[in-house]
């Protein structure tokens, strides 16, 4: 086939398609937007590097402060610990409760467009009990207890334990005995105060009961109850050559202790001649022996959280009062036998004792006679009985005074107290014989200045001091007492104390409390009896320091 000829050219430019009109028209729009690619790229690269500094704040500075944060709550909270040491140390010795605010757990503040960990629980708990055993002491006042025998209680250790994020090296803070310390991850242990359970010749047992175990991120309130106080001392002294041994169970290194009982130590003039501390499980054990010689004992139960153990409370035994019978009496007269309850820890405790006697019998305060007594005790845990003997006996009458506190069908040696009192057929010469006079008014006299009426049963009675020195008040004794009308009043007491309790027609009964009449100045004395009325006449002797005086008294 003859191909077709193209036509002649006219020698001018071929206009162009519309398809390529349209590209031309689209290659000229690119052409155009090309001036703004820079102003995105620049966006882009302006955030990149804002996010990049985001995240070098999060990894570095972020953790930093949370570091110092954390250092700082770890700060706080040892105070934290410090008042609640203080706060068992009260409820042991003062007998005050308290509530202690423990913040557990570091805070840390908010940040914006940054992350912050978890806040991690602190905790505080008590640990397993742990036993601390006395071993070689004797108490002259209550020697059917304190015995020698190894004696022995149950404690607890408290630990407070940190849940930082940052602070790697925090530390645990522990209270054990008296001292506060903080253990380091190291190995370390440095006190956090001064305190210990010696110090000189005294002697601090503070025991704690109760069950704790508290995690939070906030704080918590730490109730400390008084379960045995206020810790009353006890003097103790070694039953043997060796001296008294303490054995306690401590999370604590020899060295540790070594350095918390430094100026305890013989050589720095303290009473400390051994330290050792064994390894044991759950507790290690600190072993510290007194040098020989007299010290001032106190302990007492402090109870922490819930769970406390009830059984170890309550009355124990029981102990003579040191102002017991101890003087002659007549046939006709009586004395007063008083005794303490105490618990296993020696502080006062609420009980009952039965009181009963060879060569006589109690009376009570309406004048009745009764062979058998049994009574409870006070706030003091003092029971006390008014012993008259038998008419015409003459010798030595025993008291006794007992209770079965455990309830185990036994009366034991600890449950028990006895007293001698002498007793005469009266030939002897009688006290008031050197008394100074009837409302005596010389130099060197205590006189009775003044008589009111204070109220139903009471009187005020005011002295004065006429000599140049002072007058202690030592023994007072109820002569007579005439009703105007009804009764006469079977006792009277001093100042409303039951201490200084005198009866009608008793003996004479020692003042416990102090009563002092200064040289040339008044003392106002009260006198509260069970029954007294307007008119009533009562003589009542007083022995003072050097000097004493019959007082013959007429209620207005």
């Amino acid at each position: 086939m003859t191909p077709k000829p193209h036509p002649p050219s006219t020698g001018r430019p071929r206009r162009p398609t519309p398809w390529l009109r349209r590209f031309a028209t689209v290659g000229r729009s690119l052409r155009r937007d090309d001036r703004g690619v820079s102003e995105v790229l620049g966006a882009i690269l302006m955030f990149g590097l804002l996010v990049s500094l985001l995240v070098l704040v999060q990894v570095n500075a972020v953790p930093a402060q949370n570091q110092q944060v954390e250092f700082e709550h770890s700060q706080r909270v040892q105070q934290d610990m410090l008042a609640l040491d203080g706060a068992l140390l009260r409820a042991g010795t003062e007998n005050v409760p308290a509530s202690t605010q423990i913040e557990l757990a570091a805070r840390y503040p908010s940040r914006f467009f940054l992350v912050n960990p978890g806040v991690g629980a602190g905790s505080i708990e008590t640990l397993a009990p742990g036993t601390v055993t006395v071993s070689n002491a004797r108490a002259p006042s209550a020697s059917a207890y304190w015995d020698g025998t190894d004696r022995t209680f149950d404690t607890r250790v408290l630990r407070y334990r940190p849940n930082y994020n940052e602070y790697r090296n925090a530390p645990t803070t522990v209270y054990e005995h008296n001292a506060l310390t903080n253990a380091f991850q190291s190995g370390a242990t440095v006190p956090v105060d001064s305190g210990s359970f010696i110090e000189g010749d005294q002697v601090m047992l503070l025991l704690v009961d109760g069950q704790l175990s508290t995690a939070s991120t906030r704080a918590v309130g730490v109730e400390t109850t008084p379960l045995s106080s206020p810790a009353r001392p006890l003097t103790v002294t070694n039953d043997t050559a060796s001296g008294i041994t303490l054995t306690l169970p401590t999370t604590l290194s020899a060295g540790d202790w070594e350095a918390i009982l430094a100026d305890e130590r013989v050589a720095n003039g303290g009473h400390v001649s051994g330290i050792a501390v064994s390894d044991g499980t759950p507790y290690n054990t600190l072993t510290v022996t007194l040098e020989p010689g007299r010290y001032r004992f106190r302990m007492a139960r402090v109870g922490v959280g819930s769970d406390v153990d009830d059984t170890v409370l309550g009355p124990h035994y029981v102990t003579p009062v040191e102002e017991g019978a101890s003087e002659s009496i007549r046939a006709d007269e009586s004395a007063r036998v008083s005794v303490r309850i105490r618990d296993r820890y020696n502080n006062p405790a609420a009980g009952r004792v039965t009181f009963t006697a060879t060569g006589g019998e109690f009376r009570l305060s309406n004048g009745t006679r009764v062979a058998s007594l049994t009574k409870p005790s006070n706030g003091t845990g003092t029971v006390s009985a008014v012993f008259s003997p038998d008419s015409g006996f003459e010798g030595t009458a025993v008291v006794t005074a007992q209770r079965d506190f455990d309830e185990s069908g036994t009366v034991e040696a600890r449950e028990r107290t006895t007293f001698s009192v002498p007793v005469t057929d009266g030939t002897d010469e009688d006290t008031d014989e050197d008394v100074s006079g009837l409302n005596p008014w010389f130099s060197e006299s205590i006189r009775l200045e003044s008589v009111q009426n204070a109220g139903p049963n009471r009187v005020s009675v005011v002295l004065y001091n006429n000599g140049s020195v002072d007058r202690k008040m030592n023994r007072v004794r109820l002569l007579f007492y005439s009703a105007n009308s009804g009764q006469p009043a079977d006792w009277g007491k001093l100042n409303g104390d039951d201490a200084d309790q005198f009866f009608r027609f008793g003996n004479w009964e020692p003042v416990d409390q102090s009563v002092v009449v200064r040289s040339k100045q008044p003392e106002t004395i009260t006198l509260e009896f069970d029954d007294a009325g307007n008119k009533d006449f009562f003589g009542l002797a007083v022995e003072y320091n050097g000097t004493s005086a019959n007082y013959f008294v007429q209620i207005p």
